[in-house]
Order: structure tokens, then C-alpha cells, then sequence
């Protein structure tokens, strides 16, 4: 976990790293697919529309976008950040462990009235986290997570959920 003075100096190496040298940092993993199918094409572009439309930035406005995307580097604000590691030694199914795991955090912070946000994006800049937070080799950055108090309450969903029956099915249920 990071606060204070040690979240600062992370996020200003990382911010630093994002606006010099953008390509020379990539995830030790595969986040997304090389060709996003259908439906899942379709619904990440609904996200980004809806996201920066909700931001009031323009699809062609890179420069607006990049900005926003910088505050990930930050923490968006939140006064605690956590950088989540995964043994690179274990299998994919330790991968949901981590995931469960994640999700059991984020909904801890919330019964604490807490909000949280996991962000893929540190993940990128393995070379400069591992350094600062002394993080062992074997150990991959997975995520981080912002967390903090919410600015706002009651703010609608942003992006539309899809109908149960469109990804889970029941079978004995008809009694």
C-alpha cells in the first residue's frame, strides 16, 4: 500500500515515465486480446464512447485523452494506491485466485465506505515499481488499485449492463 510522500514519488516517476518515453514500457502479460470478438469488441467501444462523452472529451481530442489517462498515475486523486503482485511462477488458475482476491478488497473498502478502482495500466511499468517498492523477481505486477473516500454519491452507472440471459444460463430452475 501506498500514502504520502512514498505514493507521490511513485506516481511522479510514474507519470514522468508516461509522458517520455510512453512506448518503451509493456505488461509482462497479456491483458487483452490481440483481436477483440464480438460481442466484447462492441461493448469496449460502447465503454470508451460513453466514458470520455461522460468526461466531455472527443474521440479525436488524443491530446484530452492522454491527460485523463494520466491520472491513472496518480491514483486519480485517491490517497492510498496498491500495486498487486502475482508469483510468476503459478498457473492461470492462480490468476482467478487473484482476481477473487481483488474483487474481495475492493468489496471490503466499500462494507468501510470506501471506494476503489483497479487499473491494469501499472502493470506497464513493472521496471520502474519494482525498484522503488522493492519488489522481488519473481513476484509480476498484476494491477493497482486507487482507493479512497468517494467525491460523489448516488452517481448514476456509467456503462449499461448486459441482460443476465445474455451470459449466463439456467437449467432446473423451471420448478
Amino acid at each position: 500500500m501506498l500514502a504520502g510522500a512514498a505514493k507521490a514519488e511513485v506516481s511522479a516517476a510514474l507519470l514522468h515515465a508516461f509522458e517520455t518515453e510512453p512506448s518503451e514500457h509493456v505488461s509482462e502479460y497479456q491483458y487483452y486480446a490481440s483481436e477483440f470478438p464480438e460481442p466484447y469488441l462492441g461493448r469496449r467501444q460502447e465503454f470508451g464512447r460513453l466514458f470520455y462523452d461522460s468526461l466531455g472529451i472527443a474521440q479525436s481530442d488524443t491530446a484530452a485523452r492522454s491527460r485523463q489517462t494520466a491520472k491513472n498515475f496518480a491514483f486519480f486523486g485517491a490517497p492510498v494506491g496498491l500495486i498487486v503482485t502475482i508469483d510468476r511462477r503459478l498457473a492461470t488458475g492462480s490468476w482467478l485466485d487473484l482476481g477473487m482476491f481483488i474483487q474481495n478488497v475492493m468489496l471490503a473498502a466499500v462494507g468501510r465506505g470506501l471506494q476503489s478502482c483497479p487499473q491494469e495500466t501499472f502493470a506497464k511499468y513493472h521496471r520502474i515499481l519494482r525498484p522503488a517498492l522493492s519488489i522481488p523477481a519473481e513476484q509480476m505486477v498484476a494491477c493497482g488499485i486507487s482507493m479512497g473516500h468517494p467525491r460523489e454519491r448516488g452517481r448514476a452507472r456509467l456503462m449499461p449492463r448486459a441482460d443476465l440471459e445474455a451470459f449466463a444460463s439456467f437449467k432446473g430452475f423451471e420448478d
